[in-house]
């Protein structure tokens, strides 16, 4: 567990040609990888998954949201955490 184990599995996951399974459960994970492109993605499927089937872990995936909309470098992270999360609320 904890960030930098995330990254370290997900980058090896992803040296061996695999994507990412479009799950719930994987996806939250990313939300903890260190390359903000791979959370950027994340949250992406994530807003795609929750358009058809209910959230299934909506504390973690708040906490995760809130922390990268204070946390994260880009911008762009930032803003789409937020947006996700504010889609949450609805």
């Amino acid at each position: 567990e904890g960030r930098a184990a995330v990254t370290r599995a997900a980058t090896d996951y992803r040296s061996q040609n695999f994507e990412y399974p479009r799950e719930q459960a994987v996806q939250l994970k990313l939300l903890e990888h260190l390359d903000e492109e791979v959370i950027r993605e994340a949250i992406s499927n994530l807003s795609a998954l929750l358009a058809v089937e209910p959230v299934l872990k909506r504390p973690v995936l708040e906490q995760r949201l809130k922390r990268l909309e204070d946390t994260a470098e880009d911008e762009a992270t930032r803003a789409s955490a937020s947006e996700l999360r504010r889609g949450l609320r609805n």
